[in-house]
């Protein structure tokens, strides 16, 4: 049984403005519902595993954060980091305005 229909999908589609023929909708409406399908099955377990331990458990456990001790130089690494970008703009990375 479909949890998303075609029509749904040529929505999606549409709005990310992509095109694909009826052949590939219907294979893409087979995979969404087996991803969803495993996503429930995910839920259900994570919510069982959860349920079943006492919040006590959770109240106990702290993150585990190791201090900061000779950090590196400022600007050590900047040079090989913006040397990969495909264009900078001084010390920035040089992206395409998207908004």
């Amino acid at each position: 049984m479909a949890e998303i229909s075609t029509e749904d999908l040529n929505k999606l589609a549409e709005l990310a403005r992509l095109r694909f023929d009826s052949a590939e909708l219907e294979s893409f409406s087979k995979d969404i519902d087996s991803i969803l399908s495993y996503v429930k099955q995910v839920q259900e377990v994570a919510i069982g595993e959860i349920s079943n331990r006492p919040a006590g458990v959770y109240a106990l456990l702290e993150n585990q954060m190791r201090r900061d001790e000779n950090p590196h130089p400022a600007g050590e690494f900047t040079e090989k980091i913006l040397g990969q970008a495909p264009q900078r703009e001084g010390n920035y990375f040089k992206v395409k305005k998207i908004l």
